[in-house]
């Protein structure tokens, strides 16, 4: 799943993203992105971008093996 936010705020631009996705091996992610965009001058801007992600561990993952 994809959703975004686009708003333009008297030239600066705001941009909102965010990503689901899963798998056959139970593995959930989410990403979720910020961006703003900032002109300054004729043909120049600034764009500082944020991005957090996080991902869920596969069916088979363990975390020891097991003794024997």
């Amino acid at each position: 799943m994809y959703a975004e936010f686009r708003h333009d705020f008297s030239h600066r631009v705001l941009a909102l993203d965010y990503r689901w996705s899963t798998d056959d091996w139970q593995i959930d992610s989410h990403t979720l992105e910020a961006r703003l965009r900032m002109p300054f001058g004729e043909s120049n801007y600034l764009e500082p971008h944020l991005r957090y992600y996080t991902q869920t561990a596969a069916s088979f993952y363990r975390y020891s093996l097991p003794e024997g």
